[in-house]
């Protein structure tokens, strides 16, 4: 048995994937700012800062509630 330890990853929150497709987009076309983009998504903005460097596009492990 496996048990994982620390803070869940954000990408498995429920809908998240789904939100962060719709902010990528939003962030595109500069209709919100990095900033405000990270609190909508409810995460630091540190966080979403790695989450646009690595590239992620909201496209996996997508969970209920999107």
């Amino acid at each position: 048995m496996v048990i994982k330890t620390g803070r869940p990853k954000v990408n498995t929150r429920p809908g998240f994937n789904h939100r962060f497709g719709d902010i990528l987009e939003r962030l595109a076309r500069n209709e919100v700012s990095r900033n405000k983009a990270a609190k909508e998504l409810g995460i630091g903005y540190a966080t979403l800062k790695r989450l646009l460097d690595s590239h992620y596009d909201g496209k996996d492990n997508d969970t209920a509630g999107s």
